[in-house]
């Protein structure tokens, strides 16, 4: 009995221990509450203009910050967008007569050279024009990059390519998802697709692009515009706020109609990787934020419940914001996060004795509900009768190294007349850089893409006609007949260390690498993306073969085949102009090289002329015969055809010198590799002819054989 006596008093003493270690830890946890908080004043303010605008900041890999607000700003002598230095120092301005379009989540970004690309609005002419423009670090205009007439534009994004996307809706048709050179402004994508009716978010990583529909769900692209997948949410969607991690990652919050309900969900290009479902009472999200461990923050639920996510989609902590005793809270705001992990949440809260609202930011860690960094209460003392009232109930909010950055819209009392919004920055020890900088701007932090080999061109260049034609590329949309016997995929196993983007397509002409060629004849388009897209600062090595299809040269062969050459002369304007079409070629293709150089500067590129398909001096033996079994032509049609060979390959030659390209003769004389001696009529041809029955629909071009000495010839050349 005392043995037992005595074990109770031990018992009784640990469980005393126990719940006062318990409640020191329940304090500790709230040291981010708001009654710990401090009354902030800020290090320094920038004025941004006044009325129903929203202040928003964004700070940027130099550790500057981007000041905007939102549409329907009037003008005014304060500027609707400013960089201001770490310091709150002016470093360049919009003018107030241009107004920002920021219905995405990002409605500007600056690059990690210092470079800030952004929606614009104009409507000073009385037409409404939206562009997206570009600046250098000092404000300099870079480019402006008209969007189509009465459209609406969202988001913007960088591609880990050097290319700058956004998304340009009108009230009929699909969205579409534009991409336009980071150095020059070119627009070199232009994507739409049936299944895109509502996107809600367009975003990056270094595989392509992310783009959220509302009802489509997921679909990640190449950077060259083909569909990779396309992942349907499995929970109901009605509220679909989506973020990215930066690796191709995605979380993506579903509810009900009535919210009464709300799952999250990991998305990757493989599928569904998790599902989290919210507590009971948790009802809808309206922030999710991504977290440097893999994990997120889900924020601004109808009970201002803010929940953090393990990189596993179990919970870790459920924090509930505390105003001051007597207050009440407003609304949240979305969480911020920084690159290590802090968390900060900023509400909006009524302080009734007061007659005023006010902002507290509590900071707390992504897998502890505490931290050591001190919260800040925010009051707005800028007005001549003390405090006043900060109108934007959802105060966004950013971080930097140092800094929390508030925007802020505020009304004087007791008049309610409206002072100028402002960004305010204050001090707070210990915070580092916004994680969306990591996973939202290429070169910031991830590593470089890797250097790539990027194949452009037409038929000669895609492998026409040498089977098995790789997945996607033969099928009622898609006739571009990408082969793995081609020599852009032979000459990709010798650069091994080289990323192999293989975009060239069977009909190709010059207008469907680039949308300012204006090739000689309209000849039917490409299904796929303009070719120029996948090119970018980590292109290293460039090929194609480019021209035929601009002059129609397919169709010149056929109706030499079937008519002879001099026949379809007379009703052909293809086969009759051919000399004048080539000629008129040449600019179109000194263009576009350039163009190739400007959006792959560090790209060595190779222009391949077309082999003989037919002898360069045919002879009388050549009319009949084996000759005319194997092509098909018959009377004058080789001596026809045989000088508009060396007239067109004599024009890309030209046109690849005067651009300062590399040009591959692959009829050289005395060369290996040579197609002399090896044209459709020879004994040794390395051309499809209309005899081989299995590729008789894809005859001259060149075949296996063909295709490896094509190779064979830019290996010689040093590509």
């Amino acid at each position: 009995m005392g043995r037992t006596m005595e074990t109770r008093r031990v018992g009784a003493l640990a469980l005393s221990v126990i719940l006062f270690a318990s409640l020191v830890c329940l304090l500790s946890a709230s040291t981010a509450s708001a009654s710990s908080a401090v009354l902030a004043t800020p290090s320094w303010t920038v004025p941004v203009p006044s009325g129903s605008a929203t202040a928003t900041p964004i700070a940027n890999p130099q550790g500057t910050v981007i000041a905007f607000s939102s549409p329907g700003v009037p003008a005014s002598s304060v500027p609707a967008l400013q960089e201001v230095s770490a310091a709150g120092q002016p470093i360049w301005s919009l003018p107030a007569t241009a107004t920002l379009q920021p219905q995405g989540r990002v409605p500007s970004v600056t690059d990690a050279n210092g470079n800030t690309y952004v929606q614009v609005e104009d409507s000073t002419s009385g037409n409404l024009n939206l562009s997206v423009e570009s600046l250098d670090a000092s404000g300099n205009k870079r480019w402006i990059a008209p969007l189509p007439t009465a459209h609406q534009c969202c988001e913007i994004a960088l591609g880990w390519n050097g290319v700058v996307y956004t998304v340009a809706a009108s009230n009929q048709g699909a969205p579409q998802i534009l991409g336009f050179n980071e150095a020059t402004g070119a627009q070199v994508l232009d994507l739409t697709s049936p299944s895109l009716s509502q996107v809600t978010n367009l975003m990056t990583y270094p595989g392509g692009l992310i783009v959220v529909d509302l009802y489509a769900g997921v679909a990640y692209y190449s950077y060259a515009g083909m569909l990779i997948t396309n992942i349907v949410p499995g929970s109901p969607g009605v509220n679909f706020p989506s973020v990215s991690a930066g690796n191709g990652t995605v979380f993506m919050e579903g509810s009900t109609d009535s919210c009464t309900d709300s799952t999250v969900e990991e998305i990757t290009p493989g599928g569904i990787q998790w599902t989290w479902n919210s507590p009971s009472g948790f009802r809808c999200g309206d922030y999710l934020t991504a977290t440097p461990d893999g994990g997120l923050i889900v924020g601004g639920g109808y009970n201002h419940t803010v929940i953090s996510i393990s990189p596993q989609g179990a919970t870790r902590w459920t924090y509930t914001p505390t105003p001051p005793p007597g207050d009440s809270i407003l609304s949240p705001a979305a969480p911020v996060v920084d690159t290590i992990g802090d968390v900060a949440i900023p509400f909006t809260y009524q302080d009734p004795s007061q007659g005023f609202y006010a902002v507290e930011v509590d900071f707390l860690t992504q897998s502890s509900a505490s931290s050591n960094l001190q919260a800040l209460n925010i009051r707005e003392a800028d007005c001549p009768n003390g405090y006043g009232d900060i109108l934007a109930p959802l105060a966004p909010v950013d971080v930097e190294a140092s800094q929390l950055l508030v925007g802020l819209t505020v009304a004087c009392q007791p008049a309610q007349n409206t002072s100028p919004g402002s960004i305010q920055a204050f001090t707070v020890p210990g915070l580092s850089a916004n994680f969306r900088l990591v996973t939202s701007v290429p070169g910031f932090s991830p590593p470089p893409p890797p250097p790539s080999y990027v194949a452009l061109g037409d038929s000669f260049s895609s492998g026409e006609g040498n089977f098995p034609f790789l997945t996607g590329t033969d099928n009622s949309t898609d006739k571009c007949h990408r082969s793995s016997n081609s020599y852009p995929s032979l000459l990709s196993a010798a650069h091994p260390a080289f990323e192999f983007i293989f975009v060239a397509c069977s009909g190709a002409t010059t207008g469907n690498i680039w949308l300012g060629a204006n090739p000689p004849q309209s000849i039917q388009s490409d299904p796929e993306p303009l070719q120029l897209s996948s090119l970018s600062g980590s292109t290293k090595l460039v090929t194609l073969s480019i021209g035929g299809d601009d002059i129609g040269f397919a169709d010149i062969i056929t109706q030499c085949v079937v008519w002879t050459c001099a026949v379809a002369s007379r009703f052909s304007s293809e086969v009759r102009l051919a000399s004048k079409h080539i000629r008129q070629l040449e600019p179109v293709l000194v263009s576009t090289y350039k163009q190739i150089q400007a959006a792959a500067p560090n790209a060595a590129v190779y222009v391949v002329g077309y082999p003989y398909l037919v002898p360069p001096h045919p002879s009388r033996a050549h009319s009949i015969g084996t000759c005319v079994a194997q092509s098909g032509l018959i009377g004058n049609s080789l001596g026809w055809l045989a000088p508009k060979e060396v007239e067109l390959n004599s024009v890309i030659g030209r046109a690849a010198t005067a651009a300062g390209v590399h040009y591959v003769d692959p009829n050289a004389r005395g060369k290996s590799y040579s197609f002399l001696n090896h044209d459709i009529c020879s004994s040794s041809s390395w051309i499809i002819s209309i005899t081989n029955r299995s590729a008789q629909n894809y005859s001259f071009h060149p075949n296996t054989i063909g295709q490896y000495e094509l190779e064979q010839a830019l290996l010689a050349a040093g590509a």
